[in-house]
């Protein structure tokens, strides 16, 4: 008999824990993580530069630089990476967390049944270029899909920014971790670099945008807002005034794109062509619509441009982009900028217009030697867009842009379930855990002293 209970609890205690196992990998592999590869050709073993890697089903996707090296976030999903090259067989490759994250791939060269084919290197042409017919015939298409064409136009923002430490090593052993211990359990992974990040603060902000077209007018109505962690870190008025600088909004439609104080052009600008190289390097599904890979970069690397993809779909004579991924070559200076990572998603509405569902927006910064280097994301979401005239007039009166609700400060924790159009990742909604080290001297000190780094980063940008 008491074998018997013996060999239950032991039966019981291996469900338990093979149930644990299994929902311990599962929570692991929902957290997504930062994959680090090279490509390399099949047959010669060199590496290949400006090859495509895209994580699949989410179709966020990368160029590998000139030593065939990449890096790419697997977001929660993502189940294999899509690795092509023009002229090479592509090769999809299943991907796990593991304790290194790293992949080699080898793409094989397409074959061909010719008898006989001679590659000769060519010098870059805007001349009889379809990559360059592409994005003219994009650009003349821009009115076209344009929702501001409409006599109003109306859609809900929810937008989230993150602040925190950049690089913060888990492993470290530094006074911090020796004291602190527990803030191992609250690292993140950077969205750009993959480099580990302790999140600080975490801003709310939901609001509701009105346009009208005659007379042209704008209001933005703000019905929301709060803040969790340690509320120092961002609260001071030249912190906020840096980061609105930094994480302003990028139009892609405009002629120039302005960031820290510094013009860049745009791809879709009338001088893009004579800025930017461009290549049509694939064609890929986002969403349910079949995509062309426009890849672009600038000419001069230490020009102020962008480097990235657009995916334009093929089956809409208005030619929209349905995704956006850019980044900044390293060679410019951007202002204390290490890092930036920029996307950006759209639906087309019934009539054509093109409609912007999500900006993402990521940035490392590195303030001064010496000092913690900071991690910041601003993630904004769109909805609810409509061309019908909003319900209260009276919005457009006055001569205020930014209106301010009563209520934004008093949402229930209900409000804020709802109105995340985006949802937090899971340590970012852990964020309020570490509000207590506000009261610590270390961090009281650290805050105090990146409020005068930023006092001083807002008065070198202006003067720059």
């Amino acid at each position: 008999m008491l074998t018997r209970r013996i060999l239950t609890l032991l039966c019981f205690a291996a469900i338990f824990f093979a149930v644990t196992a299994r929902l311990q990998d599962a929570e692991s592999s929902a957290d997504g993580f930062f994959l680090k590869g090279i490509v390399r050709d099949s047959l010669t073993l060199e590496p290949m530069p400006k090859a495509s890697v895209m994580a699949l089903p989410s179709a966020r996707a990368v160029v590998t630089d000139d030593s065939g090296l990449f890096g790419i976030a697997i977001n929660p999903g993502d189940t294999a990476i899509r690795v092509s090259y023009m002229g090479y067989n592509p090769v999809v490759m299943p991907v796990a967390r593991s304790s290194y994250n790293m992949v080699v791939a080898y793409l094989p060269p397409a074959v061909t049944g010719l008898d006989e084919l001679v590659v000769r290197k060519t010098k870059y042409s805007k001349k009889n270029n379809p990559a360059v017919d592409f994005v003219n015939r994009m650009r003349k298409s821009t009115d076209v899909g344009d929702p501001e064409r409409h006599e109003y136009y109306n859609y809900d923002k929810y937008e989230r920014i993150t602040l925190a430490l950049n690089d913060f090593d888990p492993d470290a052993d530094n006074f911090i971790l020796r004291r602190y211990p527990f803030l191992k359990e609250y690292v993140d992974t950077s969205e750009v670099s993959g480099k580990p990040i302790l999140n600080l603060s975490v801003k709310e902000k939901t609001s509701t945008v009105n346009y009208r077209r005659k007379p042209r007018t704008r209001r933005t109505t703000v019905t929301g807002f709060t803040t969790t962690g340690i509320d120092e870190v961002s609260s001071s008025d030249n912190m906020q005034v840096y980061l609105e600088e930094v994480l302003r909004e990028v139009d892609l439609y405009d002629k120039d794109i302005t960031l820290l104080q510094n013009r860049f052009v745009s791809p879709l600008s009338p001088i893009a062509p004579d800025f930017y190289h461009f290549y049509l390097t694939d064609t890929v599904t986002v969403g349910s619509d079949s995509c062309a890979v426009l890849s672009f970069y600038p000419i001069l690397k230490s020009s102020f441009g962008f480097t990235g993809h657009l995916y334009v779909c093929l089956n809409d004579s208005a030619m929209t982009v349905r995704k956006v991924e850019m980044s900044v070559p390293r060679e410019i200076n951007l202002n204390f900028v290490e890092e930036f990572y920029l996307t950006q998603q759209y639906e087309t509405s019934p009539d054509g217009s093109r409609l912007k569902t999500r900006d993402d927006l990521t940035l490392e910064l590195a303030p001064l030697p010496g000092m913690p280097s900071m991690y910041v994301r601003r993630n904004t979401s769109y909805g609810s867009h409509s061309f019908e005239p909003p319900a209260d007039m009276t919005v457009f009166d006055g001569m205020c842009n930014e209106l301010v609700s009563d209520s934004i400060n008093n949402r229930t924790d209900e409000y804020w379930q709802s109105a995340r159009i985006q949802p937090m990742s899971r340590q970012e909604s852990r964020v309020g855990e570490i509000g207590s080290l506000r009261h610590i001297k270390t961090f009281l000190l650290w805050s105090q002293s990146l409020k005068c780094v930023c006092s001083g980063l807002c008065t070198l940008g202006q003067e720059i």
